[in-house]
């Protein structure tokens, strides 16, 4: 069923002038819009934004009709809204006013909770909800915190990069941060998210290149520390000497994984039985038994990623090329990045 509110007419654009000086663009696929109409729209409509442009193009990427609308927006802030997301009547005016009270701010913020309508396809799989936190270009340099869906000036809005095909709000964030400017988290108000199916957010879209593609765009390459307690800290990195083991892995191991994965840091060899557990994106050799590893001519790291740590930590004892050992409550992460900025510390 295709709907009248969607024909491609000047009708698209609806004008109050009364309203908060907010121009909301609307992207819309065509698999969506009896949900559309029946919640989104409505809930932007409550809202009362001074204008609202939907865009419908089938012929158009998202990215692509994303910025078709953000330049035909008119008014002095910009809300990109996807098409599966449900604000409060509120919203956008608790974020208008916070960026108008706050004038050095770029863009406002919030949390969102996420309905997950189809496990088989979100890389969670499962309802959550994303906190996200106070402003820091060292933390978003790491890793996003801010969804797509936040309040804009929009003289500050690069537009979206239309050959970033994942983490496209990452490099929305970044591209506005590294320029110097800076958002605002604001907690008392945030929206809902409803996966409704397959799309951008999917785990048929790999983690680690996607990432590695907005790093490189923005010239951004990480250095990864662990450090342990009372121990010096070794540097784990894609050059490292050493070579670097996971072993007793359990359900701890993804955790940990994926804090080393963000810094494209991957270990040599992972010692465990069983290999469903390993994440889809580790390479590694999985071996059964330590002494074919660990009398290699080769010395080693070794990250505990099992809740048996004493057990395990008596069975290397007795390897001189391990070089160092650490469990996984000893772990804390910190990120040095390089940029034009020079370097960036952040712990994590």
């Amino acid at each position: 069923m295709y709907f009248d509110w969607l024909k491609r007419d000047k009708e698209k654009i609806l004008n109050n002038k009364k309203a908060i000086p907010v121009s909301v663009v609307l992207v819309v696929i065509k698999s969506r819009l009896e949900f559309v109409n029946a919640f989104v729209l409505p809930s932007i409509e409550a809202n009362n934004p001074a204008e609202i442009i939907i865009i419908d193009d089938e012929d158009l990427s998202n990215q692509e009709k994303r910025n078709k609308g953000a330049r035909q927006a008119t008014q002095k802030y910009l809300f990109i809204c996807d098409d599966d997301v449900i604000m409060p009547a509120n919203h956008l005016k608790i974020l208008y006013k916070t960026l108008e009270y706050n004038q050095k701010y770029a863009f406002a913020y919030t949390d969102y909770q996420a309905i997950v309508m189809d496990p088989e396809t979100h890389p969670i799989g499962k309802n959550y909800y994303h906190k996200s936190k106070e402003f820091s270009l060292e933390e978003l340099i790491f890793k996003n915190y801010i969804d797509t869906c936040s309040l804009v000036k929009k003289e500050f809005f690069p537009y979206f990069d239309p050959d970033i095909k994942r983490f496209q709000d990452w490099d929305l964030w970044l591209t506005i941060a590294l320029k110097g400017h800076q958002g605002i988290y604001v907690k008392e108000t945030g929206i809902i998210k409803y996966y409704l199916d397959e799309g951008i957010t999917s785990k048929k879209s790999s983690y680690i290149i996607s990432q590695n593609i907005v790093l490189k765009k923005h010239n951004l390459s990480n250095k990864f520390y662990v450090s342990a307690k009372n121990k010096n800290s070794i540097a784990i990195q894609n050059n490292l000497k050493n070579k670097l083991v996971f072993f007793g892995v359990s359900n701890l191991f993804n955790n940990i994984l994926n804090e080393f994965s963000r810094c494209n840091v991957f270990p040599n060899y992972i010692c465990d039985n069983d290999i469903n557990k390993h994440g889809k994106e580790v390479e590694s050799y999985i071996i059964y038994n330590p002494e074919i590893l660990f009398n290699k001519n080769e010395e080693f790291i070794v990250i505990i990623t099992s809740s048996f740590i004493d057990e395990i930590k008596s069975q290397l004892n007795k390897y001189p090329n391990i070089k160092a050992v650490y469990s996984y409550n000893e772990i804390s992460y910190k990120l040095q990045t390089e940029s034009k900025f020079g370097k960036i510390d952040a712990n994590i």
